[in-house]
C-alpha cells in the first residue's frame, strides 16, 4: 500500500456507520450474552501456562460469514481498536477495499498465514477474523444457519501459540440476507481452497446485490480462556477446538432466542 488515505473525522464514519445499519429493521443489535442473565455458567478455566502477560490477548471470532459479513464489518463500530483480519486475497489484490477500510478507519490484517503471526507475535489485540472463511460462505443459505469449522482449527493453533482468548460471535439474521443456490460442492469448495468465493448471491428485490432487509443481531459470547502453549500437540489443538465449539453452540442458543432462527439447529460443517 503506497498512498495511505486519511480516514474521515469519528463523528462522520459513525454517521456513516448508522447509515448502513439503518438498512436493516431496528439496525444491526450487537448484543453480549455473557451479561445476560440465565446463561450457561461458563466451563472451568484451563491450567494457566506460559507467560500471564498474554491474558488480556483477544481474538474475536464472527459467525456465520454470509455473503457481505455484515457482523464483522460491525465490531469496530463498537469494540474500539479492533483489527479486523481478512483473507490474503483481499488484503493484499483488492486496493479500493483497502482504500474504503482507511476512509473508515478500520484497522485491517490478514489471516493470512505470515500475516497473522505476525499481528499475535507482536500482541495486537484485540482482533477479529471469520474463521469459517470463503467455505462458510458457499455453504450459507436461507433458513439454514451453517459453520464452516470441522476442517478449521488454524486459528486455535495460532491462539495457543500466541496467548490469545478466543470469543464466539454469532450473527442472527446474516444468513437470511441473501439465498445463495446448493449443490456443486466439491467443485465450489476447490473453488474456494484458490481463495476464489463461489457464490450465487440474490438478496433485494430488483437490486439483488443489495442484502434482504431482515432483523439482526450480534451476539458477542463469553471468552474462552486458551493457555500459551508455544508448541501445542495436535491434542492440544484438538481440545481447544472442542472447548471452542462447545462455547459457540451456547452462544448461539443465546442469540437465537426471540428471533426467526429460534429454533434452527447449528449446523457445524
Amino acid at each position: 500500500q503506497v498512498v495511505t488515505v486519511p480516514s474521515l473525522p469519528a463523528s462522520a464514519r459513525h454517521a456513516f456507520w448508522n447509515g448502513l445499519v439503518g438498512w436493516f429493521p431496528d439496525g444491526v443489535r450487537i448484543v453480549d450474552t455473557n451479561n445476560s442473565k440465565g446463561i450457561c455458567e461458563p466451563e472451568p478455566e484451563p491450567p494457566v501456562s506460559g507467560d500471564m502477560a498474554h491474558a488480556q490477548r483477544r481474538l474475536y471470532c464472527v459467525h456465520p460469514h454470509g455473503i457481505y459479513t455484515i457482523g464483522a464489518l460491525a465490531m469496530p463500530d463498537h469494540i474500539s481498536n479492533v483489527r479486523v483480519c481478512i483473507a490474503p486475497f483481499l488484503y493484499n489484490f483488492a486496493p479500493a477495499f483497502r482504500v474504503l477500510a482507511d476512509v473508515l478507519g478500520i484497522k485491517l490484517g490478514s489471516t493470512g498465514p505470515s500475516g497473522l503471526r505476525s499481528l499475535m507475535k507482536s500482541g495486537d489485540s484485540p482482533l477479529a477474523m471469520v474463521p469459517g472463511g470463503f467455505e462458510e460462505a458457499t455453504v450459507t443459505t436461507t433458513g439454514s444457519e451453517r459453520v464452516y469449522l470441522k476442517r478449521r482449527a488454524g486459528f486455535v493453533k495460532y491462539a495457543l501459540r500466541h496467548g490469545y482468548d478466543l470469543v464466539p460471535c454469532y450473527t442472527v439474521g446474516e444468513a437470511d440476507m441473501f439465498a445463495n443456490p446448493q449443490g456443486l460442492w466439491r467443485f465450489r469448495l476447490w473453488l474456494n481452497q484458490l481463495s476464489l468465493p463461489a457464490v450465487a448471491p440474490l438478496g433485494f428485490p430488483l437490486l439483488p446485490l443489495l442484502p434482504k432487509r431482515v432483523p439482526v443481531k450480534v451476539a458477542i459470547g463469553a471468552p474462552v480462556k486458551i493457555p500459551h502453549i508455544k508448541e501445542p500437540s495436535d491434542a492440544d489443538v484438538k481440545e481447544h477446538h472442542r472447548r471452542y465449539l462447545d462455547a459457540l453452540r451456547k452462544t448461539y442458543q443465546e442469540a437465537v432466542k426471540g428471533t426467526a432462527s429460534e429454533g434452527r439447529p447449528l449446523e457445524v460443517w
